[in-house]
Formats: C-alpha cells, sequence, structure tokens
C-alpha cells in the first residue's frame, strides 16, 4: 500500500504544526509550506500541471496569506489544470467574507473556519470521499 500524502499552506506555524499533527496521527506524510509561492506549482512559468497523477492525497490551504491568497493559489491551481481532485482540496480562513467564502464553495468541496475545525478535518481525511460540488 503507497503512503497518502498531503500538502498544507499556512503562514502561522502554530497552524502548520496543527495540520501536520491531524495528518500524521493518521499516518499520512505531510510537507508544509508558509505560502503557495514557494510551491513549484506558484511559479509564473508554470502553465499546465507537470504531473501525470495527483502529486498529494490531500491539500489543504490557509485562505489569508501573504503574497498569494489561497483562493487565488486555487484559482490558479484549476487553471493548469491540476491532477489533485477538487474533494482532497480544503481551504481554512479565520476571516471568512461572504463573497469569499461563496468563491471558495464554488472551487473544492471542504471549506473550514479556522478555529475549531480539527474535528472537521479529521471528517474530511477519513471520509477521504469525492462528492459533486
Amino acid at each position: 500500500m503507497s503512503t497518502k500524502k498531503a500538502i498544507v499552506f499556512d503562514d502561522h506555524d502554530l497552524f502548520r504544526n496543527l495540520y501536520t499533527r491531524i495528518f500524521r496521527d493518521k499516518e499520512i506524510e505531510v510537507t508544509t509550506y508558509p505560502n503557495p509561492t514557494l510551491y513549484f506549482c506558484s511559479d509564473p512559468s508554470v502553465n499546465s500541471c507537470p504531473v501525470e497523477t495527483p502529486c498529494v492525497n490531500f491539500l489543504l490551504t490557509d485562505n489569508l496569506m501573504p503574497d498569494m491568497t489561497g483562493l487565488e493559489f486555487l484559482t490558479r491551481l484549476k487553471h493548469i489544470g491540476c491532477k489533485i481532485p477538487d474533494c482532497q482540496k480544503a481551504i481554512i480562513s479565520g476571516d471568512w467574507s461572504d463573497e469569499d467564502l461563496i468563491t471558495a464553495k464554488q472551487l473544492v468541496s471542504h471549506v473550514f473556519v479556522k478555529f475549531g475545525s480539527k474535528e472537521l478535518i479529521d471528517s474530511w481525511i477519513k471520509e477521504s470521499v469525492c462528492r459533486p460540488l
């Protein structure tokens, strides 16, 4: 059985550490970044998804980060044809505007409020089932 992998983007160490622990408790290998501009898909020279199959099983991004928001990142991934299914991507924020919340729900199946979300993230990982948007 292959190892499941996750990637997390959040500009706060505390939350990156929390999400790392949640994934590792489920024996999922996790890599974290303080913002999506450090990830290879954010490079402006990347015009299409450079891999044949999903690079990770789970992608979790914060929304409000310096340099690039989670919504901008998810929009970019959609534009380049990211192979990670939308149901395996999630976005989280401690401060959702009504407009951003609507946009987030159009991009991915899992949209979380940051504080008190541990159980919801845990359920998302356990379910790991894609449902239509």
